[in-house]
């Protein structure tokens, strides 16, 4: 998987499967300028595929059906993240509060 550009020096250092670990509560430094990337707060909304999948899969008496629910539902998710989620720089530094 390529690599990301960081927002702050723009290198392309962030790993992508690293993206796929961010939450909006988490934060990270890039490894080549030390500042502060996260994601956006609407990344949440993200639950939402998770909630229908939940509300699905507990309707349906079949494992496998229950299954593919799962599995589809995780897919959309890393593919939005991949795709529509952009990395974002942050003011503060990593590990202070």
């Amino acid at each position: 998987m390529k690599k990301l550009p960081c927002p702050h020096c723009q290198a392309p250092e962030i790993p992508g499967l690293t993206k796929l670990t961010l939450g909006p509560g988490r934060t990270i430094a890039c490894p080549k300028c030390g500042g502060a990337i996260s994601v956006p707060w609407t990344t949440l909304l993200l639950l939402l595929p998770f909630m229908g999948a939940m509300g699905i899969a507990r309707t349906s008496s079949s494992l496998p059906v229950k299954a593919v629910v799962w599995v589809l539902m995780l897919g959309l998710v890393v593919v939005i993240l991949q795709l529509f989620v952009p990395l974002q720089a942050r003011d503060a530094h990593v590990g202070k509060r």
